[in-house]
C-alpha cells in the first residue's frame, strides 16, 4: 500500500497522540485496536501518516539518529572494557 496523501490518512485520536509523543509502536497498537487492521496494514497506515507530515518525519529521523549514536557509544564502551579485561588477563597476572 503506497503512502497516501495526508488529507486521506485518518488515524484514531489516540494513535495521533502516540505519534505526536514519538511512539510509533504505540500508534500502531492503537490503530490495530481501534480499526481491527492487521499488523502490516496498521504499520503502513502509521508510516504513511508520518511520511505525509514533514515535521513528524524529521522528528522520527532525529530520534533514530540519536538512538544509533547512543548504541555506537555503548558498543565502544563495552569494547573498551573487554579489551581492558583481556589485557589484564594476559599481562596482569
Amino acid at each position: 500500500m503506497p503512502h497516501e496523501p495526508a488529507t486521506q490518512i485518518q488515524l484514531p485520536a489516540t494513535a495521533t497522540a502516540a505519534v505526536a509523543r514519538g511512539s510509533k509502536i504505540d500508534a500502531i497498537k492503537e490503530v490495530r485496536a481501534t480499526t481491527g487492521l492487521g499488523l502490516y496494514e496498521a504499520k503502513q497506515l502509521v508510516e504513511g501518516y508520518i511520511a505525509a507530515n514533514p515535521v513528524l518525519k524529521s522528528q522520527f529521523e532525529q530520534q533514530n539518529a540519536a538512538r544509533r549514536h547512543r548504541l555506537i557509544r555503548w558498543m565502544l564502551v563495552i569494547d573498551g572494557l573487554i579489551a581492558a579485561a583481556v589485557i589484564w588477563w594476559f599481562f596482569g597476572q
